[in-house]
């Protein structure tokens, strides 16, 4: 049985379940119409809208850490995660669909590829994730192209991902390790295998995450309860994490190949983006590294 945290007392623990209770209630107002495109899942744009809100120095470090089963209880009582849920099981709470993930290049039509996926360096204190290395992919899911391209599409205009942007599919291999992190349990889980930090915070050693696992899948209910919160650790708090959407983080490289779906330079996109997608059949065209040939666009 896995050990209770401790959540933290006092102010800063009042001000972060004050803020859990308005995390819950801004994920179930009325969502805002999603019209680019002809329009973005509802309910998935509101929730990339809530959690693209949350950054880094916003508001966790400010905050006391919660404890992990109280932030997952809150967002159980969300009715948008449960909608999402029901429509997009491996999307809201895991486990990874690997016929469906797709990467989303900004700024770049280049294919991914094996060479340039290095083993993660340093974790960012900022938002948890590597300084470099790795490579993130996201579920299409809900006629889209996963949670990065709808994130891309809601922040059209932003300079920190510039278009052109291209979509590929990459063919998971069938005995790839995943660890899921499908609440705010599963991430103190994490850490407490492979965390490492110093004053009682701690963040994730991906090296000694990439000794383990070839992947870690965060869930969008995953993301929901730890976006910007500091959880509690039996050594102490996990820092603040900041996903953003529902994502794989790949530690080194564990797909058969790659097929191209679509490329667009922020403009309007192309007339069927968001298809739902099937895994690549023995006759699909998919693009190897070597000897590469590509798949037609939608």
């Amino acid at each position: 049985m896995r050990a209770r945290a401790r959540a933290s007392r006092g102010p800063t623990l009042s001000a972060a379940r004050d803020a859990l209770a308005q995390r819950v209630a801004a994920l179930d107002a009325e969502p805002e119409p999603a019209d680019v495109h002809g329009g973005i899942d509802t309910d998935l744009a509101h929730a990339i809208r809530v959690l693209a809100s949350i950054t880094a120095g916003s508001q966790g470090e400010r905050m006391g850490a919660l404890a992990a089963d109280e932030a997952d209880e809150a967002l159980q009582r969300s009715e948008l995660l449960r909608r999402l849920e029901a429509r997009a099981p491996s999307l809201v709470r895991g486990p990874l669909d690997r016929r469906e993930q797709l990467w989303v290049s900004a700024g770049s039509k280049a294919p991914p590829a094996a060479a340039a996926v290095v083993p993660p360096g340093d974790t960012d204190r900022a938002t948890a994730k590597p300084l470099r290395g790795g490579l993130f992919t996201s579920t299409a899911e809900l006629g889209t192209w996963g949670m990065w391209w709808c994130y891309l599409e809601l922040h059209r205009g932003s300079t920190l991902f510039p278009p052109p942007w291209t979509a590929w599919r990459l063919d998971v291999a069938p005995d790839a390790r995943v660890r899921e992190v499908a609440s705010a349990a599963d991430w103190a889980a994490l850490l407490a295998d492979v965390g490492r930090g110093s004053g009682g915070v701690l963040r994730p050693d991906w090296t000694a995450a990439a000794a383990e696992w070839d992947g870690v899948h965060v869930t969008l209910r995953a993301v929901a309860a730890t976006q910007g919160f500091a959880v509690a650790v039996r050594a102490g708090a996990a820092a603040p994490a900041y996903w953003d959407v529902e994502s794989t983080l790949w530690l080194r490289w564990r797909f058969g190949g790659v097929a191209e779906l679509g490329s667009w330079d922020g403009g309007p996109a192309p007339q069927s983006p968001r298809p739902r997608l099937s895994a690549p059949g023995p006759h699909s065209q998919i693009a190897e590294h070597h000897g590469r040939r590509r798949s037609s666009k939608p």
